[in-house]
């Protein structure tokens, strides 16, 4: 996987029920590989990166079920995460106000298609 020249499988692209996993596994290949480029690679999700040796594995797989992040993730107001939102998207897609979720501002910054916006309800 070399991401200085290709984007990472969408957040909302699920591997056993779970959002986010093939694009942590894609960045993790990317890692191993040195070609990361400009991303990083962690799991704000659950605050650590996937590590890939089984014990690892499996606790991490564990703590992401009992979480169960979705696609309607989306910075708190008030947090430094919703102030840094605010502006992401007036500069990436300045016609799309109504993106609000992390995983559509994810993928219209790596030009997949976002028709209807995930809702918050």
């Amino acid at each position: 996987m070399d991401l200085t020249v290709d984007v990472p499988r969408s957040a909302k692209d699920k591997l056993l029920g779970l959002v986010s996993i093939k694009r942590v596994i894609d960045k993790a290949k990317a890692y191993n590989e040195g070609r990361l480029g400009e991303y990083g690679y962690d799991f704000p999700m659950t605050g650590r990166s996937l590590s890939f040796s089984p014990r690892a594995a499996t606790s991490s797989l564990a703590r992401l079920r009992s979480s169960r992040p979705t696609t309607r993730w989306h910075p708190e107001p008030g947090s430094h995460s919703a102030e840094y939102f605010e502006n992401v998207p007036d500069q990436i897609a300045p016609e799309r106000p109504e993106i609000i979720t992390w995983f559509d501002l994810l993928d219209l910054d790596e030009h997949r298609t976002v028709p209807v916006p995930t809702r918050l309800n």
